[in-house]
């Protein structure tokens, strides 16, 4: 097996940062479009704010080592009953890495992201990205994984409900988890402050 490093606390606040901005100019766009703003807005919103941190690639890619795409195909690397439904929306991994190593690799991150009323999607993200930081589980896994939410125009409550189910169970610290919720703040419905959670 071929691991990257594991990301420190401060590249982890670091790529939130990315991802709070990206919900925020997010957010701008879909209350100028309305019902016009697709979650393939919100995909290329948020991997254009990783790619300027240059890090773990950039997009486009022009980069020899690490690269960012788009619905990365990682059900076909394991035997899974759904595999079809294992596809992330944003993947960064070490291509070069990917390219020669036969065995099972643990790379950089993947990102899980939606624009949903409903939460059962959420729910399913949710468990998506736990499989994909399990070590061992196929021929890659993540150092972290990410599930960013739109918070929905309809059912308001019943999503606040949700996330404050999930707040009960946070981690102290990032460098507790390798797994981040983020969505904008879920404690005024009014507000578009993005607000994380390590679980």
């Amino acid at each position: 097996m071929t691991n990257s490093k594991e990301m420190t606390v401060a590249e982890k606040i670091q790529l939130m940062k990315a991802l709070s901005k990206a919900m925020i100019i997010a957010n701008i766009d879909r209350d100028s479009v309305g019902d016009y703003f697709k979650e393939e807005s919100f995909r290329y919103i948020t991997i254009s704010e990783i790619s300027k941190l240059g890090k773990w690639g950039t997009f486009p890619n022009n980069t020899k080592k690490n690269k960012l795409v788009f619905e990365f195909g990682y059900g076909k690397y394991k035997k899974l009953s759904n595999p079809e439904k294992f596809i992330p929306d944003i993947v960064s991994f070490n291509y070069l890495t990917a390219k020669k190593e036969k065995d099972q690799i643990r790379t950089h991150f993947v990102v899980e992201l939606k624009v949903r009323d409903k939460i059962d999607p959420i729910t399913d993200d949710l468990k998506h990205c736990r499989e994909y930081i399990k070590k061992g589980t196929g021929k890659h896994d993540f150092n972290l994984a990410v599930c960013l939410i739109l918070n929905p125009s309809k059912s308001w409550d019943s999503f606040r409900s949700y996330v404050l189910k999930l707040a009960s169970k946070r981690k102290n610290s990032p460098a507790d988890s390798n797994l981040l919720f983020g969505c904008l703040s879920w404690e005024n419905e009014e507000e578009a402050a993005p607000g994380f959670l390590w679980l």
